[in-house]
């Protein structure tokens, strides 16, 4: 065998993994990769990503990752899906299911990779979604989950006399949210680190950090940060499955007329 198809194709702009929704170029978990070394793709492939990519075991070059037309007939490479839960119904409440993704992602890719499911990173508005959401971290079979993304950005502002104050914000639907400095009586208040939980300078992107079983905390870390996440899908809306995005030739993002997500531009700093 000389080359083979492997499950990914071009979609937005970048290569992605058909099962998952997820971008081929955040390297996984469980591979001990340098900057630059992941994914394997000859030089020629990385520009405009289109079509299906194959493996290429052609000697004496390494094996790479080429892209070539969906319509071609070769070999191709499965794997059982081992730990896979794409078959067990997702953890769900009177409102929403819960996705989680156990994939270290961005900020701005967990975002994106929820709306493929018509979804948005989780947001803490009540207490009962607190806890839902540790629980989710705590009974992950493979091990407990410390760090998850949420939907939230930090906006930085001046006040009436010039100094620069900041907020936190759901990017989503322009809710503000609130803290134990700002919040309204009778809102709910995330558990924050502390009263002073963040400073512009450390971090503009929500997350939740799970202490212990049921005790969690929120406060803002750098954007960029990889780290597991857990998207958010009402119930209202249609669940888009992994395979209905495999099967969606243009890779478009399948949308519902109850929800159109909105992914932000993350703050600079």
């Amino acid at each position: 065998m000389e080359n083979a198809w492997v499950g990914a194709r071009g979609a937005g702009g970048a290569w992605v993994w058909a099962d998952a929704g997820t971008r081929v170029d955040a390297a996984p978990a469980q591979l001990d990769v340098g900057a630059g070394e992941w994914p394997p793709m000859r030089a020629s492939n990385r520009d405009r990503p289109s079509g299906c990519l194959q493996l290429d075991l052609h000697a004496p070059a390494p094996p790479a990752f080429l892209k070539t037309r969906c319509d071609r007939r070769m070999d191709f490479v499965c794997y059982d899906g081992k730990g896979r839960r794409e078959d067990v119904a997702l953890p769900s409440d009177d409102n929403y299911y819960y996705r989680l993704v156990r994939e270290p992602l961005t900020w701005q890719q967990a975002a994106d990779n929820c709306a493929k499911f018509n979804g948005t990173l989780a947001v803490v508005d009540d207490n009962e979604i607190l806890i839902e959401l540790l629980l989710i971290m705590g009974e992950n079979k493979e091990s407990p989950i410390s760090h998850i993304w949420l939907n939230g950005v930090q906006n930085l502002t001046k006040d009436v006399h010039g100094d620069p104050i900041s907020y936190w914000q759901n990017p989503t639907n322009g809710k503000l949210i609130p803290d134990s400095k700002t919040h309204e009586h009778g809102l709910f208040v995330p558990p924050w680190l502390e009263d002073d939980y963040v400073t512009p300078a450390e971090g503009g992107c929500l997350n939740l950090d799970r202490q212990d079983h049921l005790v969690g905390l929120v406060y803002g870390l750098p954007c960029d940060t990889p780290q597991y996440s857990i998207c958010m899908i009402e119930k209202a809306v249609k669940v888009t499955t992994k395979k209905q995005i495999e099967e969606n030739k243009d890779a478009q993002l399948i949308t519902s007329p109850i929800m159109d997500p909105i992914i932000p531009t993350i703050p600079t700093y």
